[in-house]
């Protein structure tokens, strides 16, 4: 199960934090983004949450699908369901075609409430206000200190539940070594040459989880798909970089008894797609069990994006 963001959050201490509000010509309508996510956290409307993120989001320092975040907060009311919250002192302040919104969020949950200095970041496309990012100050120190008490751990490492022991694991890439390059070396000469193979493994701060072999692979940084298949662990995903080509593969892996498994088979992916508002795996909203994915399809000319609904491993 995720629950990244919040269960971390909650977790911790709070303290309450009073700044004054920065009135601006904008601010009824800053006020306005605010209470509409506000709202829907306290309906649990989880579609209406889902309206209100961008496609990636800086979720609680973690790089996030909104799918995934969406999950993590589904998550969240299940285990908490009667969470509710308020907010208080609100300030913001407004950068061109950004706005970052400081608030105090009295939350209360089985009959205790406490006050967490929070903050969220909305961006705005296409004259819609969209959050980019979303974390309060006491998980981002925590975060600090826990990348700190594992020097180990590198600092561009993927947070997330990994396994079902529910402690927060990390995750990175495991890149093949390669030749050192010379003042002699000529351009491209050491192109497709590895020290050994070119291979790569994702690799895990909690060494009873297996690491993950990748084939033909020397770069590229493992996703956190949040927990798609519903077995209450995260699900993983890498594009595999190589040289040249922006042809390339998607693969996704879960945890099925320790052990990990395809959470769907891997599909072609091209580079201009990468660049899309579309998310290459997503839950499916119409069949449960089963994921969409946005794949790159040959045709008998040339290819296409396509999309499909394909079931999930579980």
């Amino acid at each position: 199960m995720v629950l990244i963001g919040f269960s971390l959050l909650f977790a911790l201490l709070g303290c309450s934090q009073n700044q004054p509000n920065a009135e601006t010509p904008r601010s009824t309508e800053i006020r306005e983004l605010l209470s509409d996510w506000n709202k829907a956290h306290n309906t649990k409307d989880v579609h209406a949450i889902y309206a209100l993120y961008d496609l990636h989001v800086l979720y609680y320092k973690q790089p996030f699908f909104n799918d995934a975040c969406v999950q993590d907060k589904f998550s969240f009311f299940e285990k908490y369901p009667n969470f509710k919250q308020t907010i208080e002192n609100v300030h913001h302040v407004l950068s061109n075609d950004t706005v970052t919104i400081h608030f105090n969020k009295l939350v209360t949950m089985d009959a205790k409430s406490q006050t967490y200095p929070s903050y969220l970041k909305f961006v705005q496309k296409d004259k819609e206000w969209k959050i980019i990012e979303e974390s309060d100050s006491i998980t981002d120190l925590a975060v600090k200190n826990l990348y700190a008490a594992n020097p180990a751990v590198p600092a561009d490492a993927v947070r997330g539940h990994f396994n079902d022991d529910d402690i927060l694991d990390y995750m990175w890439l495991e890149k093949p070594s390669f030749p050192e390059r010379t003042p002699e070396t000529q351009e491209g000469e050491l192109m497709g040459q590895c020290i050994g193979e070119c291979d790569s493994y994702i690799a895990f701060s909690d060494k009873t989880i297996p690491k993950i072999f990748i084939k033909s692979c020397i770069d590229g940084i493992p996703q956190n798909l949040g927990d798609m298949n519903g077995n209450g662990i995260d699900d993983i995903a890498l594009i595999p970089g190589w040289w040249t080509s922006c042809h390339m593969r998607y693969y996704t892996w879960t945890n099925i008894n320790g052990s990990f498994a395809p959470l769907v088979d891997c599909f072609s992916v091209h580079c201009n797609q990468l660049d899309d508002d579309v998310a290459e795996i997503k839950i499916d909203p119409k069949k449960e069990g089963y994921a969409t994915i946005q794949f790159k399809d040959w045709g008998p000319d040339m290819w296409k994006i396509a999309t499909k609904s394909v079931k999930m491993a579980k």
